[in-house]
């Protein structure tokens, strides 16, 4: 049964003769498709009955007046009727329908205004997800500090074919994120985030241990994203300047094509980087291994150490105001 809301021409204003007018409208554009009501059910993915109640009330949910549009339905005259009235209502509704596309397109199934309440809607994805899961962010913490988020990654892993990658920004990179998020307390955040990092990825190693992975990123934190690809879900929490992320818009996207948001997050944010491309420090990832010895991830960590001393000596100076670190 289909439960969207029915999309009416006039609001709360329209009467019952216009709407039996749209519904007769739709009866004579499916008999001028040869389709019976049970035909045109099938095509619409709803059932014969809501097919019925359409023709006979007029009230035609969005998702199906998008369907009818891709059947050949003219939205001109079906929804204009030729009178003033009818034009503003076709204009609006045509107006909605772009924008609904356009959603739709991008693969947008919720936004959140928060982290949380997006969570709440993605951990029964997350529980039952059976492939793959990528993760990337600035640390776990965020993930880990919402109760069911534990168990529910626990749960997926305790399918053999599930694997977890992980892509965290280095951790000498964790002050900018602690300036930008407006902490009261910067010295010690590279430590506290390594500890996280250490603890929740062992954890998750002592369920699924040759199925967990863990890479470091050279480069600053973009987004908080957890990428389901045997759901074909993601949690996309985009990084602010001024703002802790996890209190900002959080959206829900699925893969619906080559141009939707999960793929180019996904590409963008997470594979380019986990593909280690070592030609391009935007591509630069490096094991747990690696970021003990490779010289590249010191040199990278001095820089980072060098950068946040020169920061926090302007701010003890008055050069930047306390705000910008407060």
């Amino acid at each position: 049964m289909n439960n969207d809301r029915p999309v009416r021409r006039a609001s709360d204003q329209t009467d019952t003769a216009d709407r039996k007018r749209i519904g007769e409208l739709l009866r004579k554009f499916r008999e001028s498709l040869d389709m019976s009501q049970r035909e045109l059910a099938e095509r619409l993915k709803v059932d014969q009955q809501d097919v019925s109640r359409m023709e006979t009330t007029g009230e035609i949910d969005m998702k199906s007046l998008l369907a009818l549009r891709s059947l050949g339905l003219d939205m001109n005259s079906f929804l204009s009727q030729g009178d003033e009235k009818g034009t503003l209502v076709r204009d609006q509704v045509l107006s909605t329908l772009d924008l609904f596309r356009n959603i739709y397109q991008a693969g947008i199934q919720e936004v959140n205004a928060n982290r949380i309440d997006a969570l709440e809607s993605f951990i029964e994805h997350l529980r039952n997800e059976r492939d793959r899961i990528d993760i990337t962010g600035t640390s776990l913490q965020g993930l880990f500090r919402f109760p069911p988020f534990r168990p529910a990654i626990i749960e997926a892993l305790k399918n053999p074919t599930t694997h977890v990658r992980i892509l965290l920004t280095h951790p000498a990179l964790g002050f900018i994120r602690a300036i930008t998020e407006g902490r009261r307390r910067v010295d010690g955040v590279e430590a506290e985030i390594s500890e996280a990092i250490s603890e929740h990825y062992q954890e998750l190693c002592v369920h699924a241990k040759d199925r967990v992975q863990l890479r470091v990123v050279l480069s600053p934190p973009t987004i908080m994203g957890v990428f389901l690809r045997g759901r074909r879900v993601a949690l996309l929490n985009p990084y602010t300047c001024t703002s802790p992320a996890y209190s900002t818009t959080t959206f829900l996207v699925r893969d619906v094509g080559d141009s939707c948001m999960y793929r180019k997050y996904h590409h963008d944010h997470f594979e380019e980087a986990w593909s280690n491309d070592a030609t391009s420090w935007r591509r630069l990832s490096l094991s747990l291994d690696e970021l003990q010895n490779d010289p590249r991830a010191k040199a990278f960590a001095d820089c980072a150490k060098s950068f946040r001393e020169s920061f926090m000596l302007l701010a003890i100076q008055g050069e930047l105001r306390p705000s910008s670190i407060a």
